[in-house]
Parts: structure tokens; C-alpha cells; sequence
């Protein structure tokens, strides 16, 4: 189990790095609300939207988390910062996101942490989900 609280905690780590915003608790509560749904796109949609509020579009949400699913993919520890960064890119970056919401960012500074965080953290989400998932 601590090595499963270990993954979260690198999974929220990397979401915190990747959206520029939001707190820990209310980034790990959306990504519990996201595994707990089990694929149900409503309940992984109510999760999106609390992370994000208004600042995304409920539709462009929604064809995100169709298209992720429909790929024949769950949606696990091991590929939701996936799933976040094809939202990222359906709505032209968080940055964008970011400033949505009303964070500051830098310029270019949530992409860079993006590209130096994301890689090493899904490799290691998937070198410890892999085991317990038995993941793509």
C-alpha cells in the first residue's frame, strides 16, 4: 500500500508541475475521483471539473475523456497524466489553462516542467503500476 501512496504522490506531484495550479489535496482528490470511476465518464468528468471549474469547457472535457476511453485504455495511476496532457493540448496548453483559472505562471515555465517531469514520473508510475495493473 505505501508503494501505491508513493505513486499518488509522485502522480500528484507531476499533475501539480504539468497544470501550474491547484493544491495537493485538491489535485489528489480529483485523481482518487478519476481511479475510483473506473472508466464511468460521468465520474471522471465530476472529477476533471473540480480540478478545473469553469475554466474548460464541460464539452471539450467530455471528447477528451471519450477519446482516452474509447482507445480501449482505463483510466489508472499509470496513464491519468496522460489523460491530462491530452486535455492540455485539446485546449492549447496549460498555460492557458493556468491563466483561466487565474494562476501566475511564467512564460513557457508549466511546458518546461512538463517535458523535465512528466517522463520520469510515467516511467515510474508505470514501472510500479505495471505490477499491480498489469499495464499496456
Amino acid at each position: 500500500m505505501s508503494e501505491e501512496k508513493n505513486v499518488l504522490e509522485e502522480v500528484v506531484a507531476a499533475i501539480k508541475k504539468l497544470l501550474g495550479f491547484g493544491s495537493d489535496e485538491q489535485i489528489t482528490s480529483a485523481v482518487n475521483d478519476i481511479v475510483d470511476a473506473k472508466g464511468d465518464e460521468a465520474g471522471i468528468l465530476a472529477a476533471l471539473q473540480g480540478l478545473f471549474g469553469d475554466a474548460i469547457d464541460k464539452a471539450d472535457l467530455l471528447e477528451v475523456v471519450k477519446n482516452f476511453i474509447g482507445g480501449g485504455k482505463g483510466i489508472d495511476l499509470g496513464n491519468i497524466l496522460e489523460l491530462c496532457q491530452g486535455i492540455g493540448d485539446k485546449v492549447g496548453g496549460f498555460d492557458k489553462i493556468a491563466s483561466l483559472v487565474g494562476a501566475a505562471t511564467g512564460a513557457g515555465s508549466v511546458t518546461d516542467a512538463v517535458k523535465s517531469t512528466a517522463g520520469s514520473v510515467t516511467d515510474a508510475v508505470k514501472s510500479t503500476a505495471g505490477s499491480v495493473t498489469g499495464a499496456v
